[in-house]
């Protein structure tokens, strides 16, 4: 059962200017330290991992309200390179439970985009 989907769209200049201006800063809001290990933090990389948040949380109908951080989605890899949600305890309380989020990101002509799409199981 679908219980929610959510896209997102991300001009990666936008990304790369905030980059520019707040530096580390800014990768510190927007990744957790698991979401950056091994990554090369290109302008194109940040805007994916920030359309993918977005994308999740309107996927879960709350956007970021209801205390709810950029961190709480993280947004990792698995070995073969396919995008992976992991959700903290705060943003799972969200979802229902043994909800899976899946996520596609592409990026082309200077934009970054994010389709995420909750599925539970149907209790019938």
């Amino acid at each position: 059962m679908i219980v929610g989907i959510g896209c997102d769209l991300c001009k990666i200049d936008r990304i790369e200017r905030l980059y520019l201006r707040y530096g580390q800063r800014f990768v510190g809001r927007l990744l957790s330290p698991e979401e950056r290990q091994g990554e090369v933090m290109t302008p194109a990389f940040m805007a994916k991992r920030f359309a993918a948040k977005e994308a999740v949380v309107k996927a879960m109908g709350t956007a970021f309200r209801h205390g709810l951080f950029l961190k709480d989605v993280q947004v990792l890899r698995t070995q073969s390179g396919q995008p992976e949600v992991v959700l903290s305890s705060r943003a799972r309380a969200f979802v229902p439970q043994h909800a899976v989020v899946h996520l596609s990101l592409a990026d082309e002509g200077g934009f970054a985009l994010a389709y995420a799409l909750i599925e539970a199981p149907r209790h019938d």
